[in-house]
């Protein structure tokens, strides 16, 4: 399956970029890198800044959440920043200036913006729209001229590979020596469990309120989850636990 031209869950094409100004790396398309690593650093600089929360997503082989159609994330061609402050389906965390630079980033860049989607709005989302032969023309171009991308895009690490879901990919997405997200609130973890309580909403039929609080109720379910799939009961959310989940969350 293709979406634009672009093939999807192809991880061999995908790059992990620095957003310039930032600490935070996203992984994305190698060939139109420079379209939305632009967009995110002139989104830094002009909108708001991206916080430093692990709430900045690039690649990640789905579909879209609670919908049969493919991602542009599936084929490296979106990114999402700050989710935690423009949750999905949200309306009006931006002002109507920022909202105007992100429309005009978005023609620079030929991106088009969840927050003007006809139905279910996504303020945290951008994706490339165009065919694939205009959509890297333009990003040539953007990385040739120092005055439209002002840092040249370089890979800071290699892709890893076999995480999927919308977490960020990096050394220590889930952890390291068993550590995982529950109880464990620290700079990135409240991102991670709105996704946790978002699937077991899906998976569970219940109806978790996504505050990115791993409380009682959350551990609850997790359970209840785990058992359903015969996993270890620990109310934990590990890696397998996640990976589970997110097979089964469109």
């Amino acid at each position: 399956m293709a979406i634009n031209g672009f093939s999807t869950c192809n991880p061999s094409v995908l790059g992990i970029y620095r957003v310039p100004g930032t600490k935070r790396s996203l992984q994305v398309r190698r060939e139109i890198a420079p379209l939305l690593i632009g967009f995110a650093a002139e989104f830094h600089q002009l909108v708001e800044p991206i916080d430093g929360k692990l709430d900045d997503w690039g690649y990640a082989c789905r579909k879209v959440r609670f919908r049969n159609t493919v991602s542009f994330h599936s084929a490296g061609l979106a990114i999402d920043l700050n989710a935690v402050r423009h949750p999905l389906g949200t309306t009006g965390t931006f002002s109507n200036k920022q909202a105007s630079i992100i429309r005009a980033l978005c023609r620079k860049y030929g991106l088009r913006w969840g927050g003007d989607y006809r139905g279910r709005k996504d303020f945290m989302h951008v994706e490339v729209i165009l065919p694939r032969s205009q959509a890297v023309a333009l990003a040539k171009r953007i990385q040739m001229n120092p005055k439209a991308m002002k840092a040249t895009v370089k890979a800071a690490v290699k892709p890893l590979q076999g995480l999927r879901g919308p977490f960020p990919l990096h050394s220590g997405a889930f952890g390291i020596a068993g550590r995982d997200y529950s109880g464990n609130e620290n700079a990135g973890s409240k991102a991670a469990v709105v996704q946790i309580q978002r699937a077991l909403n899906y998976t569970m039929h219940t109806k978790l309120g996504l505050d990115g609080q791993y409380g009682p109720q959350t551990v609850t379910w997790v359970r209840l989850f785990q058992k359903k799939y015969h996993l270890p009961q620990t109310g934990r959310v590990d890696k397998k636990t996640w990976e589970t989940m997110d097979r089964r969350t469109p």
